[in-house]
């Protein structure tokens, strides 16, 4: 599904609206905590659930279309007339069905639990079976991977319905910027999941390959659970590739990957335990979690924050089968740290220690 370079015309003078995608350059010295890529129990992970914003966006996004301002100026005016600072958005209910249902399956989201989340999904498409969250909310909960692969089909299929057959090339500059996008990136990324838990994974890399294809910022974070499959695969160097595409990086999976690209290439060497004492600097949880001395009862996380045990756990969820598969390399890691009381530094929940 790769987009061709072909352009669609446009309107001439008209204003297209765009979500914001990443924010400006911290202070040096400034941190801030990251949306996970996995973050959950469930089978649709954080990355292909819906960020707080995007209906918001999305809102305004149809409205614009609608109203069709011709210059950025009116587009302003429009945005100012429905979104003003320190208040809720004054938008007018939708009146597309899509919309409709998109509206019911994003407040779904907010459910606590599977009964919520399903009655939900039901109302949505009930509504309209184009909407891509209605399916997604069933996968979440799906009773096997199998099953939430399907639901994951479908979720592609309705926002395609919604984006018309020449969104490809339509958005095709920054494509993520666009807000009407990203339930079509959200529920790629998700049955790509779905694919890559059933060991599918040159399906699934199609998937996450199309997504940074789409978005070279790859806000989701569709790399890092394309270098794990392809590390599965005994990919190394289309892994390292990536890695080199995209660093620095400010999470510590990158770190821990080369850790294992060395023990790969050379064994337990004095390379490799260099690698992992530079990796260790970064985070000292993540061989915890590898090496089995703490068990993770969950992956529910709300935020990941670079150098604690939650940035640990993900690395775990995500990279850890790729550890198991390679040959002694768990064996030599658990060798490094035999005490795991020399390494605790903090009480956390959702973890036991041996």
């Amino acid at each position: 599904m790769a987009p061709t370079r072909r352009r669609k015309r446009r309107k001439k003078g008209k204003a297209r609206p765009r979500a914001r995608s990443l924010p400006p350059p911290l202070p040096r010295g400034v941190t801030v905590v990251l949306r996970p890529t996995i973050g959950t129990d469930g089978r649709v992970p954080k990355a292909a659930q819906p960020w707080y914003t995007e209906p918001t966006f999305v809102h305004l996004a149809v409205l614009l279309e609608e109203e069709e301002p011709a210059t950025p100026e009116e587009m302003e005016k429009t945005i100012d007339r429905y979104i003003r600072p320190g208040q809720e958005p004054n938008f007018p209910p939708p009146t597309q069905p899509w919309h409709q249902a998109q509206e019911v399956a994003y407040e779904g989201w907010e459910k606590k639990t599977k009964r919520g989340r399903a009655r939900a999904a039901r109302k949505a498409l009930g509504i309209s079976q184009d909407t891509p969250d209605g399916h997604l909310l069933l996968a979440h909960d799906a009773a096997s991977w199998e099953e939430a692969a399907a639901l994951c089909v479908q979720a592609v299929a309705a926002a395609e319905r919604i984006l018309g057959a020449d969104f490809l090339t339509q958005y095709e500059e920054e494509f993520w910027e666009y807000a009407v996008t990203r339930p079509y990136m959200r529920a790629r990324l998700a049955l790509g999941y779905c694919l890559w838990k059933q060991g599918k994974r040159d399906a699934a890399a199609e998937h996450f390959q199309a997504l940074v294809r789409l978005n070279p910022g790859d806000n989701q974070g569709a790399r890092y659970l394309l270098a794990a499959l392809w590390l599965e695969q005994g990919k190394f160097d289309a892994a390292r590739r990536l890695a080199t595409r995209y660093s620095p990086d400010s999470l510590c999976y990158w770190a821990y990957n080369r850790v294992l690209y060395e023990f790969h290439q050379r064994g337990p060497s004095r390379r490799a335990w260099r690698r992992l004492e530079r990796a260790f600097q970064q985070n000292p949880f993540v061989p915890l979690y590898l090496a089995g001395k703490w068990h993770a009862r969950s992956h529910r996380i709300d935020f990941v924050d670079p150098g604690e045990e939650s940035e640990a756990l993900e690395y775990y969820g995500i990279f850890g089968d790729a550890w198991r598969m390679t040959e002694g390399a768990l064996e030599w890691l658990a060798e490094q740290f035999p005490e795991p009381d020399d390494l605790y530094l903090g009480e956390v929940d959702d973890r036991t220690a041996l």
